[in-house]
């Protein structure tokens, strides 16, 4: 009987151990989450100063037009890419505090806990796939407002 306990706590370690991986992976996802809403917001701050000095240096001197649009096009783009990046999507958090209550109230404690999992993992997914599409828009913002930089230094060269 004693060598049945212990495999069950071994199991129950196990599952607890689990759970507290799936926890950080996602904690983890929410802290990327934040870094690229704080890239999209530094890009957006970075091209609005630039539109504003562009336009300045426009009025005083005799850029080449065509480069001189493409720049402010590029500008506008990564502008346009950092909003996209910074809107909010619905990051999954399970489980709720009410489907606990609900769903699991007459289960066992190994069986909720393995639930638990299988819901976060699949939060998870989900939420890996949000932070990998801002990943690319934050990046493809980057893009646009180097290549805007440059477009811009060439017109007034």
């Amino acid at each position: 009987m004693a060598g049945k306990t212990t495999s069950v706590k071994k199991d129950l370690r196990t599952v607890e151990k689990i759970l507290d991986i799936v926890e950080n992976r996602l904690r983890c996802l929410s802290e990327a989450n934040n870094g690229h809403n704080g890239r999209a917001t530094t890009i957006f701050g970075f091209g609005g100063i630039i539109l504003t000095i562009t336009f300045s240096i426009y009025s005083t001197g005799d850029p080449v037009v065509w480069l001189f649009l493409l720049g402010i096009a590029s500008i506008f783009v990564s502008l346009l890419l950092s909003v996209a990046a910074i809107k909010s999507r619905e990051f999954w958090e399970d489980p709720a505090p009410r489907g606990l209550r609900d769903g699991y109230i007459r289960k066992g404690y190994e069986e909720v806990l393995e639930q638990v999992i299988s819901n976060l993992i699949e939060c998870y997914g989900h939420n890996l796939g949000i932070i990998r599409k801002k990943a690319r828009v934050v990046d493809w913002g980057f893009y646009c407002v180097f290549l805007g930089l440059t477009f811009l230094a060439l017109s007034i060269l």
